[in-house]
């Protein structure tokens, strides 16, 4: 707003000054946020609403003293937190003075360099190689790491799924850990990143980074041969085989979400937590935690039975899809990254790090919570599978 006389008038858009952008930038976030949390039938509720407040007002309103606005609430929050504890200062354009970073950069443009306020930069080898990061990657929405302790399996008593991670060799993915992330390389890694066949590309600070199935298993600690989950059991096999997998889950009364597929809520606590490390750790995502998709199913069914499966190859395929500006999804796997990066010397201490919280470590309130962010079910009778599945 400004003052013209006596009367206060909105300013336009070629009046906004910094602190304008910033405001302007943080209020879509929030408004994203929200749409990206609430299922279709609230998003139809709050979109008649203007600003980020209003629709937040409204949701407390239809689920006032819930368990879903007091998790909508902490993921919210979260949210917020992991991706503001970098605060970056507004990108210097046209800057030509001396980086205090230590780090031997190409010579470049100040305009294909991103500045930071400690004086370092993020470099890059060409004007569209920048802007495509500036255009679709910059700040884009990073997984938070997940981490399953050491002993928190054997702690709770799951020891079948504590020997199920370890016959998968999914145990070292799962479980290992990092004290600090670079969410710009990270960024810039997944801005260049492409696949073909089975070799992933991509280009972070001149460095070129050539992968192949066996070399991303090896550096993730995943198994790099085995089955393709996608042939998993054949075409049919979800539907021939939902009702086996819901009884191996422990699952004793089957609620349905409002798209058919079915949710975890009466799981045993050890089934939940597995659906937990697939849906947070494997296979990352930004909501519907409780809710199995058929291809969740199929990597229930394979890590509870053990199945030979190409993980390292299933990694490779979801870091590609996730990388499509045609997919509004998280960036998964953040350490992963940042090994890979480590192993092809790129230097990943120069820049805002973003330090690890407690919340990436997964607790048993993690995945004993009953509350479903997943918006409207339905009972429905639980369909029993017609004979043993089979991969």
């Amino acid at each position: 707003m400004k003052n013209v006389g006596e009367t206060t008038v909105p300013k336009t858009e070629d009046e906004f000054d910094a602190e304008d952008i910033k405001k302007v930038e943080n209020y879509a976030k929030a408004i994203n946020m929200l749409y990206c949390a609430v299922n279709p039938e609230d998003y139809r509720k709050i979109s008649c609403c203007t600003i980020a407040k209003e629709k937040w007002d409204k949701l407390e309103v239809m689920y006032e003293g819930t368990d879903q606005v007091r998790e909508a609430k902490i993921d919210f929050l979260t949210q917020e937190y992991e991706m503001f504890r970098m605060k970056e200062d507004k990108q210097r354009t046209g800057t030509s003075g001396k980086s205090k970073s230590k780090s031997q950069a190409p010579p470049t443009t100040s305009e294909e360099r991103l500045y930071y306020g400690d004086g370092s930069y993020l470099w890059f080898d060409s004007e569209e190689e920048r802007t495509r990061f500036l255009t679709f990657f910059f700040k884009w929405v990073v997984a938070p790491p997940r981490i399953v302790p050491e002993r928190l399996p054997e702690l709770q008593g799951y020891d079948g799924l504590d020997v199920q991670l370890h016959q998968t060799g999914l145990w070292l993915f799962v479980s290992r850990a990092r004290k600090k992330i670079n969410l710009a390389l990270i960024w810039a890694f997944y801005s260049n990143l492409r696949r073909e066949g089975d070799m992933l590309y991509s280009l972070v600070k001149s460095t070129p980074i050539e992968l192949t199935i066996e070399k991303l298993g090896r550096i993730a600690g995943l198994p790099y041969q085995g089955n393709d989950i996608s042939n998993y059991g054949g075409e049919d096999w979800v539907l021939n085989n939902e009702g086996l997998v819901l009884n191996e889950l422990g699952i004793t009364e089957l609620i349905r979400h409002a798209t058919g597929r079915p949710t975890i809520h009466s799981a045993n606590p050890e089934s939940r937590l597995l659906l937990c490390i697939v849906s947070r750790i494997i296979k990352p995502r930004k909501h519907g935690h409780t809710i199995m998709s058929g291809e969740d199913l199929k990597l229930l069914h394979a890590i509870m039975h053990s199945a030979p499966i190409n993980w390292a190859k299933f990694v490779m395929i979801y870091m590609t899809i996730a990388a499509s500006t045609d997919h509004d999804q998280l960036l998964p796997y953040a350490f992963l990254v940042m090994d890979i990066l480590e192993r092809f010397k790129v230097t990943t201490i120069v820049g805002p790090l973003t330090k690890a919280t407690k919340i990436w470590t997964i607790s048993a309130q993690t995945f004993k919570k009953r509350s479903d962010n997943a918006g409207p079910a339905i009972a429905a009778p639980r369909r029993t599978a017609p004979g043993p599945a089979g991969p």
